[in-house]
């Protein structure tokens, strides 16, 4: 049986878990494939209703890194904060449980940050992938700078997949994903975390991420609304940026949130948020209304 050696660097892995018998096995024999062997991994089984532990048996039963936690569904956040106050590693690693990594995943960011202790993360680009595994898109640029995180850019990502975090720097600053967000859970997470200190990139290292078609935080729903709007007064409340920076980065949020608003037929949301996004920065309304 594998077990955690505690002369190196330990690394904590957080997946939740909820009815992903699919792909599951995949993204924990990635993680079992790491050339740096030293950490620990706990398998959060937010209340699935499918196979999903079933299917890991082999390994749970045999690798002693691997820990499972059962408990019943809230959510993706509140699993993932339940991984976080448990961690055990001076580093830790946010994980779904359909993403697959590169063997030396750990090894370069672990590496990363022990020689460059002034840094409180760091990540690398990512790769997308289909539901069979198949590449979309390579080289999504990891976004590492506050100014890099508040622009919009299409071959950026913001999911917390690709960043190793010090474990203290989160937990000393109670620094958690809010578990009233779904879709921006992982960008508001990523606000909170860069205003503590800079984050560092390595080449290679690659994670990929899988787009799943059928993913609701893919569907434009009344759900996606609510979810902006909370999005928007979070980061209004709770984010130091210069104002006029702040208001040009929420005008386009409540931009998105008016387009979003009518295709979902909530018509006085709509029209509300776009002369927000007005309100908030005519300029940056009115690139968007021409870039349609």
């Amino acid at each position: 049986m594998r077990e955690v050696n505690m002369k190196e660097s330990l690394v904590t892995i957080v997946i939740p878990i909820y009815n992903a018998e699919k792909y599951i096995l995949e993204t924990v024999k990635s993680v079992q494939g790491q050339s740096y062997s030293n950490y620990e991994c706990l398998l959060i089984n937010d209340g699935s209703k499918d196979r999903s532990l079933e299917v890991l048996s082999s390994i749970t039963s045999t690798d002693k890194r691997f820990i499972v936690i059962d408990k019943a569904n809230e959510g993706v956040s509140i699993t993932r904060n339940k991984g976080l106050k448990q961690a055990k590693g001076q580093f830790i690693v946010f994980l779904d449980s359909d993403d697959v990594l590169a063997s030396d995943y750990l090894t370069l960011r672990v590496n990363f940050l022990n020689n460059n202790t002034n840094y409180i993360g760091v990540a690398a680009d990512v790769t997308t992938i289909d539901e069979n595994g198949g590449i979309l898109e390579s080289n999504y640029k990891a976004l590492t700078t506050y100014e890099e995180l508040v622009k919009f850019s299409s071959n950026t990502q913001t999911c917390p997949s690709s960043y190793m975090f010090r474990t203290s720097v989160l937990l000393d600053n109670e620094i958690f994903f809010n578990k009233d967000l779904f879709n921006t859970a992982d960008r508001y997470f990523l606000h909170l975390v860069f205003q503590k200190g800079k984050m560092g990139y390595v080449t290679g290292a690659t994670m990929y991420y899988r787009i799943l078609e059928n993913s609701m935080s893919r569907k434009i729903s009344p759900k996606l609304v609510v979810d902006y709007l909370n999005y928007i007064r979070l980061v209004g409340e709770n984010i130091n940026m210069e104002k006029r920076d702040k208001n040009k980065y929420l005008s386009h949020f409540y931009y998105t949130v008016s387009a979003y608003a009518f295709h979902t037929k909530q018509y006085y949301k709509a029209v509300h948020s776009l002369i927000y996004s007005f309100y908030k920065s005519y300029s940056t309304t009115i690139e968007l209304l021409k870039a349609r």
